[in-house]
């Protein structure tokens, strides 16, 4: 059989982890990305989403809308209804760690 003892630094170390764990669960993690990643990203999931609801963009078209240069192959309606969608998860994004928002389903 095992004997351990709970040494100072191990009662420190554990401090240290239960402080750690507090700031992660009462903080809110951040959803803003930077950088070509989130960029990215934002256009291959807007051009998902679009596309199901048919807008008939690519990823490269939408992230030329984004960036505030719409293609000639474009719709204007179509460009409105991306950055549309991308203002509406924007949105979304921001009320989600809103402590007064709650989900309700149906």
């Amino acid at each position: 059989m095992y004997r351990w003892q709970i040494t100072a630094q191990i009662e420190s170390d554990l401090e240290r982890i239960e402080r750690l764990r507090y700031e992660l669960d009462r903080g809110v993690l951040p959803r803003r990305w930077a950088g070509r990643l989130r960029r990215d990203l934002e256009a291959a999931s807007t051009a998902a989403s679009t596309a199901m609801e048919g807008v008939p963009v690519t990823v490269d078209e939408v992230r030329r809308i984004l960036a505030g240069e719409r293609p000639t192959t474009v719709s204007a309606e179509d460009a409105r209804l991306v950055e549309g969608y991308r203002d509406a998860m924007s949105f979304v994004l921001r009320r989600a760690d809103d402590p007064g928002f709650a989900w309700q389903s149906g």
